[in-house]
């Protein structure tokens, strides 16, 4: 998934059912569950992301600045 933001786009995929993610103008590669489903992402306007996801049969939501 891919998302435009302030900040820039950042990008959010599955590796296996570890939820990774990164802005694209960076090399660094984030973790934000070892395990994890059903990924989305939105934008919003202060440049920040929500990131949610389902593990364990919960949804989670993260923001991420």
């Amino acid at each position: 998934m891919i998302v435009e933001t302030a900040k820039g786009a950042m990008i959010a995929w599955t590796e296996g059912k570890t939820l990774r993610w990164k802005y694209a103008k960076d090399q660094a590669v984030n973790t934000l569950s070892e395990e994890g489903t059903f990924l989305s992402l939105g934008a919003l306007a202060d440049g920040s992301v929500l990131l949610a996801a389902e593990r364990d049969g919960v949804i989670f939501v993260r923001r991420l600045n």
